[in-house]
C-alpha cells in the first residue's frame, strides 16, 4: 500500500484477498525469516489460513482493525477459540 500511485504504482498482480501473500510465503522459504503478510486480508478464515499453512508468520491488518475493531474478537468467536 503506502500511498504510490501512478504506473509505477501500480500492481501486476489482480487485487484479490490475499494478494500479497504469495511474496511473503516466498520470502520466508527462501531465507527463514519470519515474514509479515498484508493485502486485503479481511476475513477471520482468511487470517487463520495464511498462519496455519506458514505463508506468513505476522498478519497486518489495520485497514480491516479500522474498518471493524472488533475484528480479532469476532475472529475468536468465529474460529472456535478456547476463551
Amino acid at each position: 500500500s503506502g500511498g504510490i500511485t501512478g504506473p509505477s504504482g501500480r500492481a501486476r498482480v489482480p487485487l484479490a484477498p490475499g494478494y500479497l501473500v504469495p511474496y511473503a510465503r516466498a520470502v520466508h522459504i527462501e531465507t527463514g525469516v519470519a515474514t509479515m503478510a498484508t493485502g486485503l486480508i479481511t476475513t477471520p478464515a482468511l487470517a487463520n489460513q495464511i498462519i496455519a499453512d506458514g505463508s506468513a508468520q505476522l498478519l497486518a491488518i489495520g485497514r480491516q482493525l479500522l474498518a471493524d475493531p472488533n475484528f480479532a474478537y469476532r475472529a475468536a468467536l468465529e474460529l472456535s477459540h478456547p476463551e
